[in-house]
């Protein structure tokens, strides 16, 4: 089987689905299943792992858009999990206060002693909240950062509200929102065979946010002014050494996502699913890059200024 090679950067290579083609229908089921997983001390532990750090290859990108952090800036990791803004920021500025917020008790788990390890303290404060009410005063951050959250909240548009009350005037907030998943294909061919008759799988509450249009109104309804919000699309890859190994890291991420979905026993489980369909008919869906084979995946960036 021959792969294509790709650049990390190839616009022609991501995909867009049409509506008119594609009408796909959310699991509450595996709705649930996501937010239990990520809410959990092991989900939570495993998350880089199991994202193949596809989401710190992004917040590299967000940081880089975002306007300069000058020195003895504040700024906030909104929703931070475990603690990839504050890392990337830290490995690259060292004259700033970082503000760590999470409302999950589990992401809280892994990065309080991440920061103590790496000797953080007196530069990152940590502090479970709720990203839907900020306890914290107004106008105080020159620069935000919500990494794969904002569809998370209940109320995007009043999380917004929240990141533009705590900006200082001109400040500016980077958020994040995937636009495209390269494994999602895959689920479709294994649905294929267990779920014929179904609608095509979609991810929760993700399927809407998929459409600029979707975080450009949110940001607007937060406060925004559309003239001051900027988005733009980066491609990154899913990427292993191999496809056994790649399967692997698939199940890792998916198996918690479609528990009690799907039946699929009859195929060896989620990992015998997946490397059936890679393996198989790896060249419909595989790039590879850099010695390894995985999948493309891309992501929405969005820059908004107070």
């Amino acid at each position: 089987m021959s792969l294509p090679e790709v650049q990390a950067n190839s616009s022609e290579h991501i995909v867009r689905l049409e509506a008119a083609e594609y009408n796909p229908k959310p699991s509450l089921d595996a709705l649930q299943n996501i937010k239990e997983s990520w809410n959990s001390k092991a989900g939570a532990a495993s998350y880089e792992q199991r994202t193949l750090e596809c989401s710190r290859d992004i917040a590299k990108h967000l940081i880089f858009a975002a306007p300069q952090v000058a020195a003895g800036s504040r700024v906030l990791d909104n929703a931070c999990g475990t603690g990839i803004v504050t890392s990337e920021l830290l490995k690259t500025y060292t004259d700033l206060h970082i503000d760590a917020v999470d409302f999950s008790d589990g992401m809280m788990d892994v990065i309080r002693p991440m920061v103590q390890q790496q000797g953080w303290t007196d530069r990152v404060t940590i502090a479970k909240m709720n990203g839907m009410d900020l306890k914290l005063e107004d106008g105080i951050f020159d620069v935000s950062f919500t990494n794969f959250a904002i569809f998370f909240f209940p109320d995007p548009s009043k999380g917004v509200k929240e990141l533009y009350r705590t900006l200082k005037p001109g400040g500016t907030a980077a958020l994040s929102a995937w636009q495209y998943f390269g494994w999602l294909p895959v689920l479709h061919e294994i649905q294929r065979w267990v779920k014929p008759d179904d609608p095509p799988f979609a991810v929760p509450m993700l399927e809407k946010w998929h459409k600029k249009e979707t975080m450009v109104e949110t940001l607007k309804a937060g406060g925004f002014l559309g003239s001051k919000i900027r988005m733009s699309l980066q491609e990154v890859m899913y990427l292993d050494d191999n496809i056994e190994e790649l399967a692997g890291s698939l199940t890792g991420l998916m198996e918690p996502m479609m528990k009690g979905v799907w039946d699929l026993e009859g195929l060896g489980g989620m990992r015998g699913a997946l490397l059936r369909v890679l393996e198989t008919q790896g060249d419909r869906f595989l790039v590879k890059k850099d010695g390894k084979v995985g999948l493309k995946l891309v992501a929405w960036l969005a820059l908004a200024t107070k």
